[in-house]
């Protein structure tokens, strides 16, 4: 196995000993990032520093590190925040965070870079916890996928937090020999069934060259959004779920996909691996507005419009940010029985300034009013 030790270019010439004595019996490599491809952690991430800094990467993939350590902050948040294409990070934390290293936790920098690609080697349990403190990290109990074999690590030197899982080579595989079958998609999303799983994969849409019936704005909100860790829509719905709807009721908490995990291939930034709805003989779950438009049954759209008009009260109860009940899928269980369900919820809008984000009361009076609008636009069916 080859580790490659990534240093600032004025650090020290040898891969200090704490760090080899970190695994056995691997090949360490040593790589040098020149102080004009680092970021300072107070300033802004620079196109001319993330040149500099690939460069630096190709040549890292080049001799094919299959890990890196780091344990530098601006080091660390240079090659995290360039969303450049590299081996598994592991960052080694110092032997006691110090005031300094908790003010350079803190800069806007490293609470971003926080937020991607490594995983955390700590000396002892008491500076782990003061790390998570420090960058407002939440450990919580995630839902791994039922069916599907994740890779493990070979070594013990990322066996900790990881937070940023690459797909499973079966699905990458699938992926690569075009044997996803297409399900469907919006104007920035696409979805792919895996085959022969009930799961399908989520991205942001990979057709740019021939979509030319979108807007330019869109075109170039994609290119921002596909590697964004923040803010890509994929991983806010992700983190939402994670952060506040598995605390809503069990109603509300139903509705969302049983199988909801997060994972990255470079190829299509960050994607997400859900349960696809299917009803009981197989087909796709179809929207609740048009299942009500296409039956003739009364009894059946008194009922949808009936469970649509239920699931409000926990929906406004719980302050769960549901922007587009129209959404909302009918999934037969049965002939004569059926769920709603939720596939698409974005939890943040699409402007400059989210107000809502930082005002749950408004957050809670915008769901409100789409809300009633589609029970308004359901009446019409009845």
């Amino acid at each position: 196995m080859n580790i490659c030790y990534v240093s600032r270019e004025t650090a020290s010439q040898e891969i200090p000993s704490s760090i080899i004595q970190l695994v056995e019996n691997v090949t360490w490599s040593h790589c040098y990032l020149p102080e004009s491809a680092i970021t300072p952690l107070w300033e802004t991430v620079t196109d001319a520093r993330c040149a500099i800094a690939k460069c630096e990467v190709d040549r890292l993939n080049a001799e094919a590190a299959e890990a890196i350590v780091i344990d530098d902050f601006e080091v660390l948040a240079t090659l995290t925040l360039a969303q450049l294409p590299l081996a598994p990070i592991a960052f080694l934390l110092p032997e006691s965070l110090s005031r300094k290293h908790l003010r350079l936790l803190k800069s806007p920098l490293m609470q971003a870079a926080c937020q991607l690609t490594f995983r955390i080697i700590a000396p002892n349990e008491a500076v782990k916890e003061t790390f998570y403190t420090a960058i407002h990290w939440q450990k919580k109990d995630s839902r791994f996928l039922p069916s599907l074999t994740l890779p493990t690590p070979t070594a013990p030197l990322i066996a900790d937090d990881e937070l940023k899982r690459p797909l499973p080579a079966s699905i990458i595989n699938a992926w690569r020999e075009d044997k996803l079958e297409f399900v469907g998609g919006g104007t920035r999303r696409q979805c792919y069934r895996l085959p022969e799983e009930n799961l399908c994969i989520k991205c942001y849409r990979l057709d740019l060259a021939t979509a030319t019936h979108l807007k330019p704005s869109v075109h170039a909100e994609i290119g921002r959004m596909r590697h964004n860790r923040l803010k890509n829509t994929s991983c806010q719905e992700f983190d939402y779920f994670q952060q506040d709807v598995v605390y809503a009721s069990e109603k509300v908490v139903a509705i969302f996909p049983n199988v909801l995990e997060l994972f990255y291939l470079p190829e299509c930034g960050w994607t997400l691996i859900e349960e696809l709805l299917l009803n009981y003989d197989g087909s796709y779950a179809i929207k609740s507005e048009k299942t009500m438009s296409d039956t003739s049954d009364m009894a059946l759209r008194r009922a949808i419009y009936d469970a649509v008009v239920d699931l409000k009260v926990d929906i406004l109860k719980y302050n769960i940010k549901l922007y587009d009940p129209q959404n909302l899928l009918v999934q037969f269980t049965t002939s004569t029985t059926f769920q709603l369900r939720l596939t698409d919820f974005e939890p943040s809008s699409r402007a400059l300034i989210k107000v809502e984000d930082f005002i749950p009361l408004l957050a809670k009076r915008k769901t409100k009013r789409r809300y009633e609008s589609f029970i308004k636009r359901l009446s019409r069916h009845l």
